[in-house]
C-alpha cells in the first residue's frame, strides 16, 4: 500500500499547474540483446521471449552478437520474425569473431566477459575494424543487408566513427551510467538522455553539428535518478531492469513509477529503452517483463507514446532535432521516502545533478561537455581488466565527495520548461521565493551566475583527432605478418608468418629451412620482436585535457 501511495504522489507532482505544459513525443525502444546459443538457458527461452512481443504487436530490435549470425539455426529463426522486428549487431567480441578476423584472443585468462576480451576497446584499431567489417560482412551474407542498428555495454570511439562513416549506422545503444557493475565502469553521459554523440568522445554528446555524428546514441537500464547514482553496483542495480530491481525486492510498481519519470515529463522529447538479454536474463524475468510490456501497453492508449525500433526512434530524433541535441530532463522521489528528490539536467553543453534532502538542495554532480577529453583506446588497446570511463567532474558527490548546498529551508519546488530551457521554482520557508534557470550557456540562481561554460574549445586538438580517426578508418587494417620466434625443448626457432596460419623460417637443428602451420591462436602466442609502440605513448602523454570552467556558488 505504502509503494502505491508514493506512486500516487509522484504523479500528483507533476500535475500541469507545476510545469509548463507543451506537446511532447514519448517513445518507448524495445531491445534484445542476444548472445551465443552457449549461453541460453535454453532454446525455448528465446522463442518465448520472441512470442511475447509477437503477441503485443511490439516493434523492436534485436541486437545478434557473431556467434548467433554465424549459427545456421539461429539465424532462420530471426529471420523468420516479422517485419516490424528490426535485426542489429551486438557488438560482443567472442573467440570465433576474433579466430575469423585474425585478432588475437585471450584464452584461459578470466571470465569471458572480462572488459578487455569482450569489448572492442579491448583490441587495437586496426583489429576492431576487421573485426566490424567480418561482423557485417557475415551479417549482410545471412540476412540480405547491412544493419543500421548496433549496441554494446560500451561501444569505443574508433569504433563508433568507423562504423558511422562505413556502414552509415544511425543508432547505437549502450549501457547507463554505472561506475563498476559487471567491471564496466561508464560515468558523466547525459542521465538516462537519448542524443547525438561527439565523434571525438563516444559517451560525450556533440557540442556542434561539426563534431557530431550522424547518429543517435539510446541507452540501456536507465537508472533510478535517486538510488542509481553511486559506485557500487548495488547502486545500478536501481533501474528499469527486470533483472535489476527484482534482485532488491521491488516489483511492477517500481518499474511503473521509473517509466513514468523517464517518459511522462514534457521535454522536447522523451524516450526509455526497455528490454532483456533473450536467452539468459529473458529466461528467468520473463514473467516481470511481460508485465512490464503490458503497463507500456496500457500507458500507450492514455498518452502521446509510441513504441519504435532503435533505426526508427533515430530517424524521428533527427527529422525533429537536426542540428544538435535537446536538453532532457528527468525528476524522481525516493522509492521509500517521498521526501527526497533528485532532478537531473543535460544538455550539449553539461550536466547537473540536484537532490533535494531535509529541505536543503544540493547539487551532487557537475560536468561539462563543450571540452574536448580524449580516452587511450582511440590510440591504442584497453589492456585493463575493468572498463573505466569516467568524464571529468566539477561537483561529483559519489567520487570526489565535493556536493555543495545551493539553498536551505525550501519548502517547495515547482517546474518550468521553456524549450531547451528549464527552471526550478522556489518557495522558501519564510515565503520568498527564488529561480534556477538552466540553459545551453549557464546556470543562474536569483539571476547570479552559477555556472558559465566556456567558449573556447581546444581546436588543436580537435584537428588532430580528426586527423587520427581519418587515418584509423582509412588506412588498410587487413592482417600483415611479422616475426615470431621461440624455444621448444632446446631448440630456437626464428620464424616470418606469411598467412596467418603460416610460418616460415629456421631453426637450430636439421632441416634448418622450413614452412610451418600452426592455428593461427596458437601462433600469436608466439614471441614477438620488441616494437616501438607510439599509439601507446600517445594515449599516455595526449589523452588528458585541461577543464577551464569556472563556477560561482551562491548559498543561501
Amino acid at each position: 500500500m505504502k509503494k502505491y501511495l508514493i506512486l500516487l504522489l509522484f504523479i500528483i507532482s507533476f500535475s500541469p499547474s507545476n510545469v509548463l505544459a507543451f506537446e511532447t513525443n514519448h517513445y518507448v525502444t524495445i531491445v534484445h540483446p542476444v548472445r551465443g546459443r552457449n549461453l541460453w538457458q535454453s532454446d525455448e527461452s528465446v522463442k518465448n521471449q520472441i512470442n511475447l512481443i509477437r503477441k503485443n504487436h511490439l516493434p523492436s530490435t534485436w541486437l545478434l552478437q557473431y556467434d548467433v549470425i554465424t549459427d545456421n539455426q539461429n539465424s532462420k529463426l530471426f529471420k523468420e520474425l516479422p517485419v516490424n522486428q528490426e535485426l542489429g549487431v551486438f557488438l560482443e567480441v567472442s573467440e570465433r569473431l576474433a579466430t575469423d578476423s585474425n585478432v588475437p584472443y585471450i584464452y584461459g585468462s578470466g571470465d569471458w566477459a572480462r572488459a578487455d576480451k569482450v569489448l572492442f576497446s579491448g583490441y587495437t584499431p586496426a583489429e576492431r575494424e576487421r573485426m566490424i567489417d567480418i561482423l557485417f560482412e557475415t551479417f549482410k551474407d545471412r540476412f540480405g543487408y547491412y544493419p543500421v542498428s548496433v549496441g554494446a555495454w560500451y561501444i569505443d570511439t574508433v569504433s563508433l566513427n568507423y562504423l558511422s562513416q562505413k556502414y552509415k549506422i544511425k543508432a547505437a545503444m549502450d549501457v547507463s551510467d554505472q561506475y563498476q557493475t559487471d567491471t564496466y565502469g561508464v560515468w558523466g553521459q547525459p542521465w538516462g538522455a537519448p542524443y547525438y554523440p561527439s565523434q571525438f568522445n563516444s559517451i560525450m554528446p556533440a557540442n556542434s553539428i561539426a563534431d557530431r555524428l550522424d547518429m543517435v546514441k539510446i541507452q540501456w537500464a536507465a537508472r533510478d535518478p535517486v538510488r542509481g547514482y553511486g559506485l557500487k553496483a548495488t547502486d545500478s542495480i536501481y533501474s528499469v531492469q527486470a533483472n535489476d530491481y527484482v534482485g532488491n525486492n521491488l516489483n511492477t510498481t517500481y518499474f511503473q513509477k521509473l517509466a513514468q519519470a523517464y517518459l511522462l515529463f514534457p521535454n522536447p522529447i522523451t524516450q526509455l529503452t526497455v528490454g532483456l538479454e533473450a536467452g539468459q536474463e529473458g529466461a528467468v524475468y520473463y514473467d516481470e517483463y511481460e508485465k512490464q510490456l503490458s503497463f507500456l501497453v496500457d500507458l500507450a492508449q492514455k498518452e502521446n507514446l509510441s513504441f519504435l525500433t532503435m533505426s526508427s526512434f533515430a530517424k524521428d530524433y533527427q527529422k525533429q532535432f537536426p542540428n544538435y541535441s535537446p536538453s532532457f530532463f528527468v525528476h524522481d522521489t525516493d522509492v521509500s521516502n517521498p521526501h527526497i528528490e533528485a532532478f537531473w539536467y543535460s544538455n550539449k553543453s553539461y550536466r547537473i545533478g540536484l537532490l533535494l534532502k531535509d529541505k536543503s538542495l544540493f547539487i551532487r554532480d557537475l560536468r561539462l561537455y563543450n571540452i574536448p577529453f580524449l580516452y587511450g583506446d582511440i590510440f591504442t588497446n584497453d589492456k585493463n581488466h575493468l572498463l573505466k570511463r569516467v568524464i571529468p567532474a566539477i561537483i561529483d558527490e559519489a567520487l570526489n565527495h565535493n556536493e555543495i548546498m545551493l539553498m536551505s529551508h525550501i519548502n517547495k519546488i515547482d517546474l518550468q520548461r521553456d524549450g531547451d530551457n528549464l527552471y526550478l521554482l522556489l518557495v522558501d520557508e519564510a515565503g520568498s521565493k527564488h529561480k534556477i534557470s538552466f540553459t545551453n550557456e549557464s546556470i543562474l540562481l536569483d539571476q547570479k551566475q552559477v555556472l558559465k561554460t566556456p567558449k573556447m574549445a581546444n581546436y588543436i586538438t580537435q584537428i588532430l583527432t580528426k586527423v587520427l580517426m581519418s587515418y584509423w578508418i582509412n588506412y588498410p587494417h587487413s592482417w600483415i605478418g611479422g616475426w615470431r620466434y621461440s624455444s621448444i625443448e632446446g631448440k630456437f626457432y626464428l620464424w616470418f608468418m606469411i598467412k596467418p596460419d603460416r610460418l616460415i623460417g629456421i631453426k637450430s637443428e636439421m632441416p634448418f629451412l622450413g614452412i610451418f602451420k600452426f592455428p593461427f591462436q596458437v601462433l600469436v602466442r608466439f614471441k614477438s620482436l620488441p616494437q616501438i609502440d607510439l599509439s601507446r605513448l600517445i594515449s599516455v602523454y595526449l589523452v588528458n585535457r585541461i577543464n577551464h570552467s569556472t563556477i560561482k556558488l551562491t548559498v543561501n
